[in-house]
């Protein structure tokens, strides 16, 4: 699947390509990492914090479930793909760009909001995207939280294991 130039750079807040090869994959974090923390409470005068639902708990790391491989429904979860995700406790990997996460709230057991500090072609920003799981947890779909006039949510799969992309 080929993605253009302009469509490239509004994705992303969804899926980025890897500039550089990244240290590795963080280890799981055990379920005290994962307990509530001590960052602040969301800024309502922050868009993407004033997004967050008021039952929402932040969290250390991306939740387990959210976890793993993605890709777009119909893609082969190759690392080449453009739409493929690789989602670990601290970091995304996408295509083109790798996102640290800065902030993750847990809205529910199916939905987070994870706020990533971007970095890829020589650029940086922020994002932040609800992810949300579908009942079985084999469909996520990242919806982008802010302005983004042009940002369609792409629903992903879950792609067998990193091993066998």
């Amino acid at each position: 699947m080929c993605i253009s130039p302009p469509l490239r750079f509004a994705l992303p807040a969804l899926f980025m390509a890897l500039v550089a090869c990244s240290g590795g994959a963080d280890p799981e974090p055990d379920e005290t990492a994962i307990a509530q923390n001590d960052e602040p409470q969301p800024d309502p005068n922050h868009a993407a914090d004033a997004q967050v639902s008021t039952g929402s708990t932040q969290v250390a790391a991306i939740p387990a479930q959210f976890l793993g491989v993605w890709d777009h429904v119909e893609g082969d979860c190759r690392p080449s793909s453009d739409l493929r995700m690789d989602v670990r406790p601290r970091e995304i990997e996408f295509y083109e760009s790798l996102g640290k996460v800065a902030r993750v709230a847990v809205e529910d057991a199916r939905t987070a909001l994870v706020t990533l500090d971007m970095a890829g072609e020589g650029e940086t920003w922020q994002v932040t995207n609800r992810f949300v799981l579908n009942e079985d947890g084999t469909r996520l779909t990242p919806e982008h939280v802010g302005e983004a006039d042009d940002f369609t949510p792409i629903p992903l799969k879950k792609c067998p294991g990193a091993s066998d992309a």
